[in-house]
């Protein structure tokens, strides 16, 4: 009789204890999902606002090639008419 009783009692403590971690578990998680999704909205933000960046970054380098381009070109034009400039003034001075 004695034994059944402390059998009912185990048990029982055994069903309290479980009943209070699974209370504990499903608080600590309310806890850290407010936690989770303000970390996620961050991390959200801040990837799209990195693609944001690298946008702007290939237009840049794109826009800064075009007109090095542009420059090397006008460069070479101007070379090329100092060079015929340079060759009439040696045959006139012949």
């Amino acid at each position: 009789m004695f034994t059944n009783q402390l059998n009912l009692f185990l048990q029982a403590l055994t069903l309290a204890v479980l009943v209070v971690a699974t209370f504990l578990v499903l608080e600590q998680r309310s806890i850290q999902q407010p936690r989770l999704s303000a970390i996620e909205a961050t991390t959200q933000s801040h990837s799209k606002r990195l693609d944001e960046l690298e946008s702007r970054q290939t237009n840049a380098l794109v826009y800064l090639e075009t007109k090095v381009n542009n420059v090397d070109a006008k460069l070479d034009a101007a070379t090329s008419e100092l060079h015929q400039s340079l060759k009439m003034l040696e045959l006139r001075s012949r």
